[in-house]
């Protein structure tokens, strides 16, 4: 698997991640945003919370796996990549999707 299938594989598995905390039967349709952009309506399953892992008490740690994706986009291009794979990942959650951000803090030389 050459850099560019293994980035495509790392950026697909954290977007089915992602995807198991949304709730994708309340999830319909979406809207337009001031640039035309489609913006989904994007619903969490109750008590999830989008690249965390909420425990039994309520608090949120991140995801380590989603952590261990942003190291190796990391490894492989650095910061920059790191930022395209971002938008990437995030895009199909909406306004959750920044949740990435907070999660990747300080993997490599990311700061949100």
């Amino acid at each position: 698997m050459n850099t560019e299938q293994l980035v495509y594989s790392l950026i697909k598995e954290a977007i089915e991640i992602g995807m198991k905390d949304v709730d994708l039967e309340k999830s319909k349709g979406g809207y337009q945003n001031m640039l035309g952009q489609g913006i989904p309506n994007i619903v969490m399953k109750p008590g999830r919370s989008l690249f965390y892992i909420v425990q039994s008490n309520g608090d949120e740690i991140p995801n380590s796996r989603i952590k261990e994706i942003g190291l190796k986009l990391h490894q492989f291009g650095g910061l920059q990549l790191m930022q395209q794979a971002y938008y990437d990942i995030i895009k199909p959650f909406g306004g959750h999707g920044p949740n990435l951000k907070w999660v990747w803090e300080n993997v490599g030389n990311w700061h949100p």
